[in-house]
This record gives C-alpha cells, sequence and structure tokens, in this order.
C-alpha cells in the first residue's frame, strides 16, 4: 500500500497563543478573584450551620443538644375519655337494677370504642358465659389495636321494653331485659387520625339480654338479636 507523503506544516501556523490572565496562576487579578471566592464559599458554608430561628439571634451555633423545655409535638391521639361509672342500681336485684346495668353496659361499649379500654365493659359480663360478651370484647379490642380508635359510631339505647327479675332455685336471681338499640355512623382512625375505614350507622334493632344476679351485682350471661332493624 503507497504512503502518503508528509506535508511540512508552515512555521506560522504554530505559534503559540499568549495565556490569558486566568491560566497566569501568578497575575494579581487571578490572586484576588480567588480569594474573593474563598471568602464568599466560606459565609455560604457559616450560614449553612447557624440556626434562623429568633432564639439564635446571637449568631451561635445550634446546640447539639435539645430544649428539653419545649413540649415535644404530636399528631392527633385517642381523645380523653372519662370511663363510665357503675351505677349504685346495679347492685339490687330489682327491674332498676336489670335496667342499669344494661345502660352502664351501652356506656362502656361507647368508651371502649374511643380509648381501647375494655375494662368497664368486663364488670358486668360474665365471661365464662356469655359468648356473645366475649365476641364482642375481641371485635372492641380488635378496632381499637395499636392506638386506633373510633369517632362517632356511639350506640343508643333506645328503649327498654321488658326487665323481668325471677329468682332461681339456688338463693339468687335471673333477669331478662328487652332493649332497643341504634348505632350512629362513624369511623375508625390510626392513633394520628388517619382514616382507617367507615363505619355505617345501624338502624334500631331490638336485643334480649339475660343476667345473672351474683356477690351482690348484675351480670349479663347472655344475649341475641330477636329483630333487625330496617
Amino acid at each position: 500500500m503507497p504512503t502518503a507523503a508528509l506535508t511540512p506544516v508552515p512555521l506560522q501556523v504554530m505559534r503559540f497563543r499568549k495565556p490569558a490572565w486566568w491560566d497566569q496562576p501568578n497575575h494579581p487579578v487571578f490572586i484576588v478573584t480567588l480569594v474573593v471566592l474563598l471568602v464568599f464559599a466560606a459565609w455560604f458554608i457559616w450560614w449553612g450551620f447557624i440556626d434562623d430561628s429568633d432564639d439564635n439571634s446571637s449568631g451561635k451555633l445550634p446546640s447539639a443538644t435539645a430544649d428539653s423545655s419545649q413540649p415535644a409535638t404530636s399528631g392527633p391521639t385517642r381523645p380523653s375519655v372519662a370511663p363510665p361509672r357503675l351505677p349504685e342500681a346495679v347492685s339490687k336485684p330489682t327491674k332498676e337494677g336489670l335496667e342499669a346495668t344494661v345502660r352502664f353496659e351501652n356506656d362502656a361499649i361507647n368508651y371502649a370504642q374511643k380509648t381501647g379500654d375494655v375494662a368497664p365493659l368486663k364488670r358486668v359480663y360474665d365471661l365464662t358465659r356469655c359468648k356473645v360478651c366475649s365476641r364482642l370484647v375481641a371485635v372492641v379490642e380488635k378496632l381499637t389495636e395499636n392506638g386506633r380508635y373510633a369517632v362517632g359510631s356511639s350506640y343508643t339505647v333506645v328503649s327498654v321494653s321488658q326487665a323481668t327479675v325471677a329468682p332461681s332455685e339456688d338463693g339468687k336471681y335471673n333477669g331478662v331485659v328487652e332493649l332497643s338499640l341504634k348505632r350512629d355512623a362513624g369511623r375508625q382512625v390510626e392513633s394520628d387520625g388517619r382514616l382507617v375505614q367507615e363505619l355505617a350507622a345501624s338502624p334500631t334493632s331490638k336485643f334480649q339480654q339475660t343476667l345473672s344476679y351474683e356477690n351482690g351485682t348484675w351480670q349479663i350471661t347472655g344475649g341475641r338479636l330477636k329483630e333487625l332493624g330496617r
């Protein structure tokens, strides 16, 4: 393969360009510019670490330790609700005692939905005999686990249509109560207020509960739905 002849480069093309001032490290303008840039860089770094709050107007760097005098902020939490008080009437083997017991149960359910505290509810439940009571406690505990709670969704005793007391063979008393209940619409939320699910309202329905008077108080031993509202 033939080799091309090398053409000599003219000398005037090979002249070197005179370096500009920014290519000359020892040039006075280069040194001044570099110093100015370093000053501005240091100024930005300094202000990047300084707290811009009003409490740090002195210009000192913020302390690495948080101020314990300032309360910690957080999102919404469960509402503070006082537990229902067990009425004195539940200690009497009377119709008034029966009605007071089921009304207290209703208040205890509403309280437990908002707080997760089922202790008042258990005071009027015989969990060894009442399966529906045990299931209700489990439902409330599931509803309120991990700090969740109900907003609204309150139960209301519309009426108590029957309350019957009868002595038993062992000297105790048995009771039967028929009552009508309804539930308002509401929602289940996380401990910080975020929505978990909507809770639909329920129409007025009729229930029957059985109770036993033992050790100076009424306890609910069973319950069933008699008539579903529409």
